[in-house]
């Protein structure tokens, strides 16, 4: 039973601190930590547990602050970085960090409606359309990278694609926005998956998802 799982769990874990630890990886990644809020905000809302919502809101409104270092950040498009308080990377723009910001934003504003996160949501959306999405494709990177080649952001690895998770953010806005322009984005970005979701599902789970969601709006 439970109990026994914890003592064999006890005495495996002080075995293990016996032996010389391995570094700790700090840093906080933003589209991560985006996930995790996402995750907190829609397990408390499943669970009524106002402490994990709480947890789920902090975490949003922290990323807020110190991922978007817009030069005075409100009403400007937004400027996230994809590792916080990491000069070394602070150049490093990433599709996937504004696209799962997002999508915990919208989360936020279910948990919260009147905390102004619809509006934090749509200036990511417009971001991520205007810097990482070019004839309906999306992109990992801004389309002044370094990489020799611009790479897409299209296939689901151990996270969503941020093409599917903005597909998914846009038809959310349109259900609380009532704009159709939403809704066209995502019919676009969701048109792009149809050769991979036929040849390779797997790798197109969440944006089959969004496309259920879509066609059951008709």
């Amino acid at each position: 039973d439970a109990t026994d799982v914890d003592a064999v769990l006890a005495h495996v874990y002080e075995a293990r601190s016996e032996r010389p630890q391995p570094e700790r990886d700090e840093k906080v990644v933003v589209s991560w930590n985006a996930m995790a809020a996402r995750g907190s905000l829609r397990a408390g809302a499943a669970l009524h547990d106002g402490e994990i919502r709480a947890r789920g809101l902090g975490l949003v409104r922290m990323l807020l602050e110190r991922a978007d270092v817009t030069e005075g950040r409100r009403g400007g498009a937004p400027e996230l970085v994809h590792v916080l308080d990491d000069p070394a990377v602070g150049h490093v723009r990433l599709a996937e960090d504004y696209a799962h910001l997002a999508a915990a934003c919208l989360a936020a504003h279910a948990a919260e409606p009147g905390g102004g996160y619809l509006e934090e949501a749509e200036r990511l959306q417009a971001a991520a359309d205007e810097r990482f999405r070019e004839d309906g494709a999306v992109y990992a990177t801004p389309d002044d990278t370094e990489l020799p080649a611009r790479p897409l952001d299209d296939r689901d690895s151990p996270s969503p694609s941020a093409a599917s998770v903005l597909a998914r953010n846009a038809l959310e806005l349109a259900a609380a926005t009532g704009r159709p322009e939403y809704r066209a984005f995502a019919e676009e970005v969701l048109s792009g998956f149809r050769l991979l979701a036929s040849e390779a599902p797997p790798f197109a789970a969440a944006a089959l998802s969004a496309m259920v969601d879509l066609l059951s709006e008709e």
